[in-house]
């Protein structure tokens, strides 16, 4: 029954050619994205979010190439993420988080230029984050949390002009901080890696700053952000929040969804 109001869905999506958002979110459909999904070459919007499809992302999906918002997040999708963002030139969100993906982050999301979020969180990448970008003008969402990314943040992070969330806690990452060249940043959660070193002068001029979380690091250092409703200090790693992580409820949410999803087979 599941199987065929899956690909029904799918079928009636290729005859209109348009956004199939509200067809596929969060209606607990299982089995693999069919390739055919290709065909729907018109497509804008692909948001199939909180279902429990299964095994790998089609390598069709690369036919999508007029893809504004991508958004799989919160499914059981696996194997290694394909590396076919390359042509999607006017892509803006993507969302992988919350699958059980493995091997390295896919470095064709560095040519995505129009791109505004980021979201790869608890896909149990591995590897570096990329060194080189084709430039992001606009991204303003990185969450890259809970994963088993290693080596240093790349500079490229630290410069980007529109960013303004942030968030690579729980992984592997080395290396210092980095100085911070735009002062829009309201979120920053780089706790629970190996960073080590001073904390940049420049965070001090983060004046939209709301959450800072540098804990469970090798840090050092005093700062002071914003006026005294804003002011935060931050010495021997004792980190006083303005807000509560903006990734904590997304977390809860998605281990509330899987045990359901759990209770249901």
């Amino acid at each position: 029954m599941k199987e065929n109001k899956r690909y029904e869905a799918f079928t009636y999506s290729r005859r209109n050619q348009g956004d199939i958002s509200e067809t596929l979110k969060g209606c607990y459909f299982s089995g693999i994205i069919p390739p055919t999904i290709g065909d729907l070459t018109e497509l804008t919007s692909l948001r199939i979010f909180s279902n429990n499809f299964s095994g790998p992302l089609p390598s069709t999906i690369s036919n999508l190439v007029q893809l504004v918002e991508f958004d799989v997040s919160s499914n059981n999708l696996a194997g290694k993420i394909p590396n076919i963002f390359s042509n999607f030139t006017k892509l803006k969100s993507l969302s992988l988080s919350y699958n059980l993906f493995t091997g390295l982050f896919p470095s064709s999301v560095t040519n995505l230029t129009k791109l505004e979020s980021l979201e790869l969180s608890s896909c149990s990448i591995t590897g570096p984050i990329p060194s080189v970008t084709a430039g992001f003008p606009n991204l303003i969402l990185i969450f890259l949390a809970d994963n088993s990314l290693n080596g240093e943040i790349p500079s490229w992070i630290f410069d980007l002009p529109s960013l303004e969330y942030l968030v690579l806690r729980a992984n592997k990452l080395t290396g210092q901080l980095k100085e911070v060249r735009h002062s829009l940043l309201k979120v920053v959660d780089v706790g629970e890696n190996k960073l080590h070193g001073p904390i940049p002068a420049s965070f001090s001029k983060l004046v939209n700053l709301t959450t800072l979380d540098l804990s469970t690091n090798n840090l050092y250092g005093g700062l002071d952000i914003g006026r005294p409703k804003w002011f935060l200090r931050i010495v021997n790693q004792q980190v006083y929040r303005i807000v509560k992580k903006i990734e904590a409820n997304r977390r809860t949410e998605a281990k509330r969804r899987r045990q359901k999803r759990r209770g249901m087979k």
